[in-house]
């Protein structure tokens, strides 16, 4: 599914290398396209800053097969809720 994403699988198979030395570094990668969509307001917050201090940033649900995977009706729920751990 990352193909539904500008970016994300790009992004996705450069971090995902077996070869620590082919991996895009943590630095390269707050540089890919992939963020360019942010709000630029982003980039100055502090560590301890929540993104939702930003004009504009909320959540939203995620469109799709995803959400389905651990609704109500899955059978992967059931057996969590029926485990005796």
């Amino acid at each position: 599914r990352l193909s539904y994403v500008n970016y994300a699988e790009d992004l996705a198979s450069k971090l995902l290398q077996c070869s620590p030395k082919n991996r895009l570094s943590a630095q390269a990668a707050l540089s890919h396209e992939y963020f360019s969509d942010l709000p630029p307001r982003l980039w100055e917050l502090t560590d301890m800053s929540s993104i939702f201090t930003v004009p504009n940033v909320r959540l939203q649900p995620e469109a799709g097969e995803s959400m389905r995977a651990f609704g109500k009706n899955n059978s992967y729920g059931k057996s969590l809720s029926n485990s005796k751990h």
